[in-house]
């Protein structure tokens, strides 16, 4: 058989390159060298021989047209390479076994395999030519026949079988003769054979040396090299020999295969349409592009090439599964299903090769593709064990449940009892029934550590049972044990993600693009991490990047279009994003709804209704298509805070699905995503028909209590959390929701007690499987650069100890919250009540920071949005008016004056609440009832500001100028203040101020100045102290002492809130007053009331109604306050004391306030008038 080198000839004349002429003349050879070694007396006849005589009945004979048959039985191996080598007849990469396929392993670069060959001289002998003198000037050659022998001699071991003889004698040959490149060729071909890679390398560079532009020589070295992963000498070597042959499409689609695994794409894509596009291309070339260009990233310039094969119906097996992944990448389903049924109609051998790409399509997560797939054999054929339990892990990833769970009842003998356990272990998971889909993938995880599904199904309903260091380490040991793996890394990043452990996740998924350029879906998930980071300019920068270096990926620059509209209606720039993305037709069909979708939020931010009205159908259109479709774009819109969306996404989808459980729960949570009051009540009337059907659906009931909290009723959700509580231990996250919720309504001792409970059921990150590991590949990086998470149990144990000091010792809450943060950061509460803590300490800043993270975290909570919304304000300038009305009679006279305020006032903000200028003007009016009404103005301004964290300082004048009676002077208050370890405060300052309470006080100019000490605590959390001490010099020479002490404890919390009321009050004067001669008292010395030890004593209740929806700081109040007081005093006299209090935020920027208060005994009266508006500045 005569050796074909023609790069366009059959795959056969390829495989047998590098073996030898003589296959068509073997008994001539052996002949010719059995008389030449009898010739020739070598010593070498002896050392290099074969290990035993052949005997005379062994020889071949000469062949002969009449013996055909015989030749056939008895031709010798080929020198071809072993089975683990791949062949040189195509460039078909070998596939990995079916349990080693890869999510999103068709976007992988898989490299051309090499075809590594035993490569012939490359003018062969023929049998008529005698014996062809050696390549090259070899000084040590001293004749033909010698050199023959030798090498007829290997050539003969060969053709006996004994490969490490033959081996010998060439390297015998090799050593008397090292230019023999015909000798050198076939040596490395039988080196190649006995797995001796390394020594065939040499050899083939040895080859180069001799024949530079010998091009088999040059594609086997070359593909030897790619083997070993030396892509750099293997790059250098095609492209010296592209540079030779620049048509080879061999050597170009080589070097392109190079290429890619090295990253440079751009060259790929260069060499393909320089070399190989425009050439005349064999089937096996036109597949080998084909994939080339999948791996691009365009599947319809594949497709394009394989529509001839496809014509002609010359696919075979890798084309056809080529063509229906590139019809699968573009979204054109009905093409699957029509190009599958064509292929078992005309082909039955071809359902083989179906069946596998439908496994590798679903281990890739593209379900609907490998379900029409599967659809169009049982159509036509009687489905086998094989096919139908494929079928029903299609329908479950469909979301199409009682169809696969009908399938697995009416064919369960046929469909294996390992397969039957992990179908009902997704359908369960999949309509959140937690406990037992965990049980199922347990159950098969005891058998089959390393399944894949398993893990996946186990570490999807440990994150929603609240485990998630048990979640995280699942994943996590999964991916280091098979890091060659994408689809763990990924789900591990997504994990990370929801978490806020957004470092970790970029740094896998840069890790991901960095090995595998080509995969879409990373770079999409990196820009959406850096969009929601809000890190706008480092992902326009990516954006850019990708645009400028890689414009020939189609589905990636669809991709990276879309991902820029969201980024641009995220930058507030939505009309551009609807231009950009108006007229832009994806690469693939399977883009279109996460367009629409772009498009809908960049409509709703321009409220163009007929807009939001398009994007809204052509979206709904597009989810027409799947059940699978519809959930994930529903879980976009919630993610994107459009529960509106979602909520008629699954609408349609549940018309769809017959209102299936798994629909109709998450339809239940679009509906409580919202704030309205009848979106709640549907999305509990739908959690409870689904408990109806499913009384254990852990998914309904937690949606259920968390919708019957929403709605206002804490009792009622924490009776459905107490049950779920007593019927699911191990469901963490409804347990700690019940802790919060209990804390919240039955105090802090009830809740603490739940949470002990928790502490002592929590599951610990021991608990998390343990994947037996596979020794492939290197270990994942990642458990080397980031830190073991902290368990579930560490989380639960801060959380109780901050809930424990909230709102009592807010300064120790915050370091608490601050550590619960960063061991959980996407605990939303922590961030919430975190924001609280730092209001009450007034802390304006950091709350808001912290409600602007918690948005981060999750940008569709709609309390942190009203609270940072609330909060605001205080950083805002604002105008004030104040109405005072206060008027007093009694005390002989003593206390017998109405006055009255009007105050408008301007603060200008300084940084937290408690910073700010403030200027006022105000117009007072002092009517003393005896005498004629006394006019005046003030002006005043004061600063408020806070030093050294802890410190604060204030002061504040006002210049009052009186048409009679009081002289003009500054009057002030001024102070300094400290925050405590305890969460107390006190205050050091000092005042001076007229002392109007008669019209003889007015007249005599008498006013008062002083100093003061303040101080407040809280003992408790429900017990709050008060206290202040003055003492005061009068003009008119006298002292005064007072001591007041205050008393609220809390009875009952908001909605209904019930404070007892304790106060004391001490007033003594070292002069008491001294009455004139006169009637009244007209010329009365120190015209005031100053007793002396002088002591008053109350208690009373507060009833507060808040009738606002929410009750936190921040939020818009409304409340009422009703308040009576008893009072004694130590001269045996009763007062009743009333006051009503009213507060109402008005639009977000205008608040309202009143007060009033009456005090009504024998000897003293008096009555206070109270109102006050805020308009806060944009």
């Amino acid at each position: 058989m005569e050796r074909n080198l023609d790069q366009g000839g059959d795959n056969q004349g390829r495989l047998d390159q590098g073996s030898c002429c003589w296959h068509s003349s073997l008994a001539t050879t052996i002949s010719r060298s059995l008389a030449c070694t009898s010739l020739l007396l070598f010593p070498w006849v002896v050392e290099a021989g074969p290990p035993e005589e052949v005997p005379s009945f062994r020889r071949l004979p000469l062949p002969t047209s009449q013996s055909k048959a015989s030749e056939a039985k008895i031709t010798p191996l080929p020198l071809t390479p072993p089975a683990n080598l791949p062949s040189a007849a195509s460039s078909t990469p070998q596939r990995e076994p079916s349990q080693r396929s890869e999510s999103n392993s068709d976007l992988r670069p898989s490299p051309m395999a090499p075809m590594a060959e035993e490569i012939a001289p490359r003018n062969p002998v023929r049998p008529s030519q005698g014996i062809r003198r050696p390549q090259g000037n070899d000084p040590n050659i001293s004749n033909d026949l010698q050199r023959q022998v030798l090498l007829e001699a290997a050539r003969n071991a060969v053709a006996l079988g004994d490969l490490k003889v033959a081996a010998e004698r060439f390297a015998t040959l090799l050593k008397n003769y090292p230019h023999d490149l015909e000798g050198r060729l076939e040596y490395a071909g039988i080196l190649l054979r006995l797995d001796r890679k390394q020594e065939a390398i040499a050899n083939y560079r040895q080859v180069l040396k001799l024949d530079p532009r010998n091009t088999q020589a040059s594609l086997t070295l070359a593909d030897l090299l790619i083997g070993e992963h030396q892509l750099d000498e293997a790059n250098a070597l095609l492209a010296n020999q592209l540079q030779l042959e620049p048509n080879n499409v061999s050597v170009a689609l080589r070097s392109a295969s190079v290429h890619l695994q090295m990253g440079q794409r751009a060259a790929a894509m260069e060499t393909l349409h320089h070399s190989v596009l425009k050439n005349q291309l064999s089937n096996a070339d036109r597949i080998s592009a084909a994939k080339v260009l999948r791996e691009l990233n365009d599947p319809a310039a594949a497709f394009q090439m394989l529509e001839p094969l496809i014509h002609h119906q010359t696919l075979g097996h890798d084309g056809l599964m080529l063509a229906l992944r590139c019809q699968a990448s573009l979204g054109n389903f009905d093409a699957v299903q029509q190009l599958a049924a064509q292929n078992v109609a005309d082909k039955p051998d071809n359902i083989g090769t179906m069946v596998e790409l439908s496994r590798e399509l679903l281990d890739e997560d593209d379900s609907l593709p490998a379900l029409l797939i599967l659809e169009a054999i049982t159509a036509q054929v009687q489905p086998d064990s094989e096919v139908l339990t494929l079928l029903a892990r299609a329908r479950v990833a469909q979301y199409q449940l009682p169809l696969a769970q009908q399938m697995i009842e009416e064919f369960g003998q046929m469909i294996p009892e390992r397969e039957r356990i992990l179908l009902w272990g997704e359908i369960l998971q999949r309509s959140g029934n937690y406990l037992e889909a965990i049980s199922d993938f347990e159950q098969i995880l005891l058998q089959e550590p390393n399944n894949r599904r398993a893990v996946y199904g186990k570490a999807q309903v440990l994150q929603a049972l609240g485990q998630y260091d048990a979640a995280e380490a699942t994943l996590r040991c999964y991916a280091q044990a098979f890091p060659q793996e994408l689809g763990p890394r990924f789900r591990l990043a997504q994990l990370l993600t929801d978490q806020q452990h957004l470092d970790q996740a970029e740094f896998i998924y840069q890790e991901i693009i960095a090995e595998e350029p080509g995969v879409v879906f990373a770079y999409r998930a990196l820009l959406r991490l850096l969009i929601r980071q809000q890190r706008y300019d480092e992902a326009a920068a990516l954006i850019d990047q990708l645009q400028r270096t890689r414009p020939f990926e189609p589905l990636l620059m669809s991709t990276v279009r879309i991902e820029q509209g969201l980024l641009l209606v995220k930058l507030g720039q939505a009309i551009e994003a609807m231009e950009l993305l108006r007229n832009h037709e994806p690469a693939s069909r399977t883009m279109l709804p996460d367009g629409f979708l772009v498009m809908y939020q960049a409509a709703c931010f321009i409220g163009e209704p007929s807009q939001i009205a398009a994007a809204k159908a052509s979206l709904l259109g597009c989810c027409g298509q799947s059940l699978e479709l519809s959930v994930r774009m529903s879980d976009e819109a919630l993610a994107q805070c459009l529960d509106s969306l979602a909520a008629c996404i699954l609408e349609q989808a549940s018309q769809m699905s017959s209102s299936q459980i798994s629909i109709a729960v998450r339809l239940a949570d679009a509906y409580a995503a919202g704030s309205c009051m009848p979106d709640l009540c549907r999305a509990a009337e739908i959690y409870r028909s689904v408990i109806a059907l499913s009384p254990t659906n852990a998914r309904a009931r937690l949606g259920l209590a968390r919708v019957l909290l929403k709605m206002d009723q804490p009792v009622e959700s924490a009776a459905v959390y107490a049950r779920l509580d007593q019927d699911m231990p191990t469901f963490v996250t409804a347990r700690r929701e019940y802790a919060r919720v209990t804390y919240a309504v039955d105090g802090r001792r009830a809740g603490d007690a739940v949470y002990s409970a928790l502490l002592r059921d929590a599951p610990s990150a021991g608990a998390a499987m343990s994947i037996q590991p596979a020794h492939v590949g290197p270990a994942l990086t990642l458990s080397a650069r980031q830190p073991d998470p902290m368990d579930v149990t560490s989380a639960i144990s801060l959380e109780r100890q901050a809930k424990s000091w909230k709102d009592w010792r807010p300064s120790q809450a915050i370091c608490d919250y601050q550590s619960l943060i960063a061991v959980e950061p996407a605990n939303e509460d922590a961030y919430f009540d975190l924001g609280q803590q730092y209001v009450r300490k007034q802390r304006t800043c950091a709350a808001m920071n912290t409600y602007k993270e918690l948005l981060y975290v999750n940008p569709c909570n709609q309390p942190a949005r009203i609270a940072l919304s609330g909060i605001s304000r205080s950083t805002k300038p604002r105008g004030t008016f104040d109405f005072l009305f206060f008027g007093q009679s009694g005390r002989n006279g003593l206390a017998n004056i109405n006055r009255v305020s009007l105050e408008w006032g301007a603060e200008i903000p300084l940084g937290d609440a408690d910073q700010f200028l403030r200027f006022d003007y105000a117009h007072l009016i002092y009517d003393p009832k005896t005498t004629d009404a006394v006019l005046g103005n003030s002006f005043g301004a004061g600063i408020h500001q806070r030093f050294w964290d802890d410190f604060r300082y204030f002061a504040e004048m006002d210049v009052r100028v009186f048409d009679d009676g009081f002289s003009p002077r500054p009057v002030f208050n001024t102070g300094v203040s400290v925050d405590t370890w305890y969460d107390g405060q006190f205050e050091i300052g000092g005042f001076l101020e007229n002392v109007a309470e008669n019209s003889e006080s007015i007249a005599q100019d008498i006013y008062m100045g002083g100093g003061r000490l303040a101080g407040s605590m809280m003992p408790t959390s429900w017990w709050t102290v008060q206290s202040r001490y003055r003492f005061s010099g009068y003009s008119d020479h006298n002292f005064r002492h007072d001591l007041f002490l205050h008393n609220r404890v809390q009875l009952m919390k908001a909605p209904h809130e019930l404070n007892l009321l304790a106060d004391y009050d001490f007033l003594s004067f070292d002069e008491g007053s001294i009455f004139g001669p006169g009637p009244g008292i007209a010329g009365t010395v120190h015209p005031y009331f100053a007793p002396s030890g002088f002591s008053q004593v109350s208690l009373g209740l507060e009833y507060k109604l808040h009738l606002s929806q929410y009750d936190f700081e921040g939020a818009p109040q409304r409340w009422v306050s009703l308040e009576y007081r008893g009072q004694w005093d130590s001269q045996g006299q009763f007062y009743n004391i009333g006051r009503v209090r009213g507060y109402c935020d008005i639009y977000g920027r205008l608040a309202a306030g009143a007060e009033t208060s009456l005090t009504r005994s024998a000897v003293y009266n008096n009555d206070v008038a109270y109102a006050y508006l805020i308009l806060w500045f944009p």
